[in-house]
């Protein structure tokens, strides 16, 4: 899962923001749809990434998330199956303005089943009434496009604004506040109580500087639990955690794995799901170099720790390959898929000065341990809309 930071991927001096208030003139910019993107940036990704009929299946995915409303989307790939196909996912922030487009969106669809939570949560986010106004920045909407044959509903996470730890957390215990708001809209029957009881319990766990950055559900597996991620805890403060609120998580197997991954990346977070227990199954997010900072980034860490797991056997060297051989950028106009349809009035308004482009940048691997089977790796690619100047 990716988390909030990425929206402040820089963009450095060739990749600078239009002037303020350009866009507010593109009266269709709501309607044009994520799709474009979507298949520019797999046009001009390596041949092989994407098997046949995947990028198809994520456009479709996509089809009704308006470009407009997005900061971000991306790609989450499989290490271990060349062949294996990518989930797509996109993002929306409160700072980028994402949140009312979506609050105000009315495309066909979106009263089907699962959608249905996407838009009462959306509605709830944007009521100053809620508590989702102020304690919510932005909100992540994950489809299993991999498999051709999964139901094409999003997971949704959103991301608390607020520290939720003992310390951080004011008495009147707003940070449960915010984490109820969220999954009374996006479950159909509620939360839980022993569920939402696990969770509190599981805050009251964690050291005074942890935050949980995201929370979610995925709405395409019914039954599902929430899942939180929990960044800002260090080795020893994560196995001390998991042994105290996860009794069935393997423990020695996800201090392994610590002891042998953290050492090559900059952060690791913590990935749990929670209904009435904990786990069993544990998520290690590893960022082999920072979310933010110089574009074009390095992908020397990259390189380091994806030829690490080709050599434990987790990875398989020609997905690294082509993961590594990503672009940094792609200009929409220019990638292979010729029926783009992504929003070009503001290109036109600035067409002199500035060009569209979209910033690519290899972001994480998420490490799942869990009892009885091999550790499973998978890869995240964060794509931001962006400018350059001409």
């Amino acid at each position: 899962m990716m988390g909030t930071d990425i929206g402040a991927l820089p963009t450095g001096a060739a990749h600078v923001r239009p002037p303020r208030g350009a866009g507010a003139v593109v009266a269709d910019a709501p309607r044009a749809s994520l799709a474009a993107w979507v298949g520019d940036v797999a046009g001009a990704a390596p041949a092989g990434l994407f098997p046949a009929g995947n990028v198809s299946a994520m456009r479709d995915a996509v089809e009704r998330v308006p470009a407009s409303a997005v900061s971000l989307f991306g790609f989450e790939a499989r290490l271990d199956d060349p062949s294996a196909g990518s989930d797509v996912l996109a993002a929306v922030t409160v700072a980028d303005g994402g949140r009312a487009v979506l609050a105000e969106l009315a495309a066909p669809g979106w009263e089907e089943d699962g959608w249905r939570s996407v838009r009462r949560f959306c509605r709830a986010w944007a009521d100053p009434a809620s508590p989702l106004w102020t304690g919510a920045d932005d909100l992540w909407l994950e489809w299993d496009a991999a498999d051709p044959a999964a139901p094409r509903i999003p997971s949704v996470f959103f991301g608390p604004r607020i520290d939720v730890s003992p310390a951080d957390a004011p008495p009147d215990q707003r940070a449960m506040d915010v984490l109820r708001a969220g999954f009374a809209a996006l479950m159909e029957e509620g939360w839980a109580p022993a569920a939402a009881a696990r969770a509190c319990a599981c805050l009251e766990l964690l050291p005074p500087h942890a935050r949980v950055f995201q929370a979610g559900l995925m709405l395409s597996r019914p039954g599902s639990p929430v899942r939180l991620c929990v960044g800002n805890l260090g080795t020893e403060e994560t196995d001390e955690f998991l042994r105290r609120a996860a009794p069935d998580a393997p423990h020695n197997a996800v201090r392994a794995a610590l002891d042998e991954w953290a050492p090559l990346a900059v952060r690791v977070n913590l990935c749990i799901d929670v209904d009435a227990r904990v786990g069993p199954r544990i998520g290690l997010e590893c960022y082999p170099d920072p979310p933010v900072g110089p574009f074009p980034p390095d992908r020397r860490p990259w390189a380091a720790f994806l030829d690490a797991l080709v050599r434990a056997g987790v990875a398989d060297s020609v997905r690294a390959g082509h993961l590594l051989a990503l672009p940094d950028s792609v200009d929409p106009r220019d990638a292979a898929d010729d029926r783009s349809s992504a929003p070009r009035g503001m290109d036109a308004l600035l067409a002199d000065r500035y060009r569209r482009t979209l910033l690519v940048r290899l972001h994480h691997v998420k490490l799942s341990v869990e009892p009885g089977r091999p550790l499973a790796a998978k890869a995240y690619v964060a794509v931001k809309p962006g400018w350059r100047t001409c």
